[in-house]
């Protein structure tokens, strides 16, 4: 009698897991173009040697996510190509790392960015449950610092870090003007420039008065009751003026009746529409028998380099500062979050929660 063999089953192959990603093919307004999409996630063994796999805890949105994503057509054909996943910044844990990441280990709590350049070479952004990444741009993350304050590091905080520290070279005893204080980028700025030993005088609007004045303004002038002008030329005279809002040319041209004469005026309000370039040319060539102002308007850019990510996580850990979250959207929501960041009311950083285990 021949003996009975007992088939084994073979063992079920494991399941692909899923990404989740929001995404547009075109460009135009958010909810005009933003559609969620679906794919792979990309396996830990295709990785290059210094990238990092990261599941995505939080995203936080910037302006550039939404000026690039509605950049006219015929701009968008020249320098994009789609689909295009948005944002840049990002707080997840580690997944999987390339064979020469030294720096992070799988299941390690980071932090990191996906610069413009990089958005645009790639198309692949923060907007995802999962993100392919340089582990240059990524760091690991403090246990003081939570994920979701982490998520709002990134483009805000580094500008307004890089642009006070290196740009305008602030110092103690300074005299500085925050215009836009309760913005992403401003919110960052004061705690920097008080941590600095700066004196600040934040320029917002009543009901975040308060707020400017919680996170270390000296003086904060309304500009829905006060005319800023007057004011600031009462308060004067300042070293520098700091310019997250980009649109007051009157106050720029005046500027002579505040700033000293070796003052700097710097802004990083860019945009692609029409109306700020044409802001910007008066700007930067209208004399000043023409109207024009004594004082240089620079546009600044950050440059995001590995070793800003480290400076700025140490400074702002040492210094005690904090994220001001605006508001907390689910993945579903990311319509919402981008209706909140365009609307001009957001006081601080408008976050997208990615995943429901962060």
């Amino acid at each position: 009698m021949a003996q009975e063999t007992q088939a084994t089953e073979s063992p079920a192959p494991a399941p692909t897991e899923v990404r989740k990603f929001w995404k547009y093919e075109r460009t135009g307004s958010p909810e005009a173009v933003l559609e969620k999409g679906e794919g792979p996630v990309q396996d830990a063994d295709s990785l290059s040697p210094t990238q990092v796999l990261v599941k995505v805890a939080y995203t936080s949105l910037n302006p550039l996510d939404y000026k690039v994503m509605r950049i006219h057509r015929i701009f968008g054909k020249v320098a994009m190509s789609f689909p295009v996943i948005p944002c840049e910044d990002f707080s997840g844990t580690v997944l999987a790392v390339g064979k020469d990441v030294k720096d992070l280990t799988v299941g390690q709590r980071v932090w990191g960015v996906k610069d413009v350049r990089q958005l645009l070479s790639t198309h692949e952004g923060a907007l995802s449950t999962h993100l392919v990444c340089d582990s240059s741009l990524t760091i690991g993350l403090p246990d003081t610092v939570s994920l979701k304050e982490a998520a709002g590091l990134g483009i805000a905080g580094m500008t307004a870090f890089q642009a006070l520290t290196e740009q305008m070279h602030m110092r103690r005893n300074q005299r500085l003007v925050v215009i836009g204080g309760s913005g992403g980028v401003g919110t960052f700025a004061i705690q920097i420039a008080r941590a600095l030993g700066c004196e600040v005088t934040t320029v917002s609007s009543t009901r975040n008065l308060t707020l400017c004045h919680e996170l270390g303004a000296t003086y904060t002038i309304d500009y829905t009751t006060e005319d800023v002008l007057d004011r600031l030329n009462d308060l004067a005279p300042y070293d520098a003026v700091f310019d997250a809002v980009g649109e007051n040319y009157e106050l720029y041209k005046n500027s002579y009746k505040f700033l000293k004469s070796d003052g700097s005026y710097v802004g990083i309000a860019a945009d692609f529409k029409l109306s700020y370039l044409s802001l910007k040319l008066l700007r930067d060539f209208r004399p000043r028998f023409l109207g024009g102002s004594v004082h240089k308007y620079t546009d600044f850019t950050l440059n995001v380099q590995p070793k800003l990510l480290k400076e700025f996580t140490d400074f702002f850990t040492e210094h005690h500062m904090k994220t001001v979250v605006d508001s907390v959207h689910t993945f579903d929501d990311a319509l919402g979050a981008f209706q909140q960041s365009m609307s001009s009311r957001s006081r601080g950083k408008v976050i997208i929660k990615i995943s429901d285990d962060a």
